[in-house]
Order: structure tokens, then C-alpha cells, then sequence
């Protein structure tokens, strides 16, 4: 059984990586419309995720929110995206299969499968939001220099032309991508409502609503500006420490829950009685029970208070 449960990862992988070959290959002839449109599998994944308006706006908010992190254009993220959810559901999928080895016991499969797609997707959602919190602290400074800029040329794009070079690295590249959208593409409003979107920061907000406000004839928003630099300043420094602090609570939570995990399978694997305690005792069935939903009580916890 073993032998077939190799073979099996070792077949994921392989389907997984021509499909993402594929992808890449397509990522290359940037000039070729609807190019960038993933594998085979990825295109399912992506297809599926469009079908259902919730998850494609989720999507869609990722991939602005990469778009910050890892200068892709949006297209390209959401490719990111479906190929991350490939490789997600696949590697649950084979880690449910080995589960139903060492568990027996049909129902298993689903509840591993869940709980695995789950932690690695909050995971990947952690890593996104730690990076935005670097670019969060760095706002003020760049809103500064943009506004110093803007008060000396009235003009939006010169701004952000003369700026963003000017700026920390990892809050350079956000303006810099916002610079090149606006001189590439005519509809401004689409070019800000990502930038937002992306940042999704309420202090972007307000700054995006100031950009829409002037290219909509409010003329000059030098004073706005800097009163939103001066409102920003102090809050931001403080609101990114709490964030930065609120999401290592989030990253131990789920690594302790992981290890818990590995510690349950390795019981349930080399201590024979702990299977039969865990599994077919209403005591064990009710400590699994009370375990899952301490996790789903924990992170929704620590979610809503986010927003408190």
C-alpha cells in the first residue's frame, strides 16, 4: 500500500508541474492576446472560481493585493492564484488518501481534506497580509514625498514620476506600478479602484478618493493632501504595529495547530492504543470534535479583531 501511496504523490506532482510548465510557456509570448491563461487544470480551477461571483471576487481582491507584493500585473496574479489552488486541493486530496490508512475510517477523508485546504489557504492569505503590513508602515513617507512633489507640480502623474524612486523599496514598487497604469491605460478609475483594492488600507482609501476627486476637475488637492498626511502620520505607525502584532498571534496559532496535528498522526501511526482511544471512544471523538472547532473559534476570533 505504501508503494501506491508514493506513486500517487509522485503522480500529483508530475501532473502538477507539466500543467504549471505550461502556464509558464504561455507567461513568455507576452504579446499574444489571452496568453497568460495557465495549464489545462489551472484554466479548470480558474473557470469553476468564475462561475461562483463570491469566490471570483475574492480572487480578484488577491490578486490585486499580490499585484503590491510581487509587481505581477493583475492578469498574471490571477493565473497565481488558480495554480495555488490547484496545488492545494491536489496535495489535500493525497493527504486525506494516507489519512484513510492510518485511519480507517471513511469519514476522515473529508475532514482532513477540509482542515488541510483550509490551514494551507490561511497561510497563504498570512504571508500576503504580513507583507502589505511592511508597505502600511511606509505609507506615511511615501504620502509625503508624493505630496511635496504634487505641490510643486499640480500634476498627478508628474508626481508619482518624480516620487516613487524616492521612496523605501518596498512601497516603491506599489507607486511605481501606479505611475505605469496610469501612463499605459486610459481608465483611471479602474487604474485607482485596483490600487485600493489592493492596499485595501483606509488610508489608500482616502487617498485614492482625493486622485478620483482631481481628475474629476476638483482642481488643486494640495491642502487635502497635506491634511491627510498630517491625519495619517501618527495612526498608521500605530495601527501597523498592532496589525504586524495581531497576525504573529495569527502565524503561532496556526503553527501550534500544525503541530498538534503532526503530534495526532504520530500517536495514531506508532501508539496503537491512542487510535483506539481517539477513534472509537465517544471521549476521543469528542476531543477531535472539540479540537476542530476550537481552531475555527480561534482564527475567526482572531480575525474580527481586526476590525474592532
Amino acid at each position: 500500500m505504501k508503494i501506491v501511496y508514493v506513486g500517487l504523490l509522485l503522480l500529483v506532482i508530475v501532473v502538477t508541474l507539466i500543467d504549471m510548465s505550461l502556464t509558464n510557456k504561455k507567461k513568455d509570448s507576452r504579446f499574444r492576446p489571452g496568453s497568460i491563461g495557465g495549464g489545462f487544470l489551472t484554466r479548470q480551477v480558474g473557470d469553476f472560481i468564475g462561475q461562483h461571483q463570491f469566490l471570483h471576487k475574492l480572487k480578484m481582491k488577491y490578486a490585486n493585493k499580490l499585484s503590491l507584493v510581487n509587481h505581477k500585473t493583475k492578469r498574471q496574479n490571477e493565473v497565481v492564484i488558480d495554480e495555488f489552488i490547484l496545488f492545494v486541493t491536489i496535495f489535500s486530496l493525497v493527504i486525506s488518501f494516507v489519512a484513510i490508512r492510518l485511519f480507517t475510517m471513511w469519514y476522515v477523508f473529508f475532514i482532513i481534506f477540509f482542515v488541510s485546504l483550509f490551514f494551507i489557504v490561511y497561510l497563504g492569505t498570512l504571508y500576503v497580509s504580513m507583507k502589505l503590513n511592511k508597505i502600511y508602515s511606509l505609507f506615511p513617507m511615501a504620502l509625503q514625498l508624493f505630496t511635496d512633489e504634487y505641490v510643486s507640480c499640480k500634476n498627478i502623474k508628474g508626481a508619482l514620476n518624480s516620487s516613487y524612486y524616492k521612496m523605501p523599496d518596498k512601497i516603491s514598487s506599489v507607486f511605481e506600478g501606479l505611475a505605469r497604469r496610469f501612463a499605459s491605460e486610459s481608465d483611471y478609475v479602474e487604474v485607482i479602484n485596483d490600487f485600493t483594492e489592493g492596499l485595501d488600507f483606509v488610508w489608500g482609501y482616502a487617498f485614492a478618493e482625493l486622485l478620483l476627486l482631481s481628475y474629476e476637475g476638483a482642481g488643486d488637492i494640495s491642502e487635502d493632501l497635506i491634511y491627510l498626511n498630517e491625519l495619517s502620520n501618527e495612526e498608521v505607525k500605530a495601527g501597523a504595529e498592532t496589525e504586524t502584532a495581531l497576525v504573529s498571534t495569527k502565524m503561532v496559532f496556526v503553527i501550534l495547530n500544525l503541530a498538534t496535528v503532526v503530534g495526532l498522526l504520530f500517536s495514531l501511526n506508532f501508539i496503537p492504543i491512542s487510535k483506539y482511544l481517539y477513534l472509537y471512544t465517544p471521549t476521543g471523538n469528542a476531543g477531535i470534535i472539540f479540537w476542530i472547532g476550537s481552531i475555527i473559534f480561534g482564527l475567526t476570533t482572531l480575525t474580527i479583531m481586526k476590525y474592532l
